[in-house]
């Protein structure tokens, strides 16, 4: 170690502030959107917290949160709302499905027309007719 060289201190670790928690999670919604995969794999897994939130709110806490007017309101609030993020998830995901149809048809069309011209351009030029 060079004793004329100042001494490194590591850098304090700081908790992550407001915006860069939104930053994230903005980056972490883009990536869930633009992948089908996953977008297609968070919408199952919202559709099964969907139905377990239905069977065992109306099997197992029925009673409880008739007894507890704000948790049943939270409750089925979360409930709804998760209906409504797989409503929106399904809606997005079958306009990106459609917008990857119209381009493949578009592209396919071009292909077709570029195949078609070049079949054109070879093809010789009918001969004479015997009269």
């Amino acid at each position: 170690m060079n004793p004329s060289a100042p001494e490194e201190k590591p850098t304090p670790q700081r908790p992550p502030r407001g915006s860069d928690l939104v930053g994230l999670t903005i980056a972490i919604c883009l990536g869930v959107i633009r992948d089908q995969r996953v977008r297609r794999s968070v919408l199952f897994i919202v559709m099964i917290i969907i139905m377990a939130m239905l069977f065992c709110g109306v099997v197992f806490f029925d009673r409880w949160l008739a007894k507890h007017p704000i948790l049943f309101l939270l409750y089925w609030g979360a409930c709804l709302w998760f209906t409504g993020l797989s409503i929106l998830m399904a809606l997005y995901d079958m306009l990106m499905v459609r917008k990857a149809g119209i381009i493949s048809r578009r592209k396919l069309a071009e292909e077709m027309k570029g195949e078609i011209s070049r079949a054109a351009s070879e093809k010789p030029d009918d001969p004479p007719s015997d009269p």
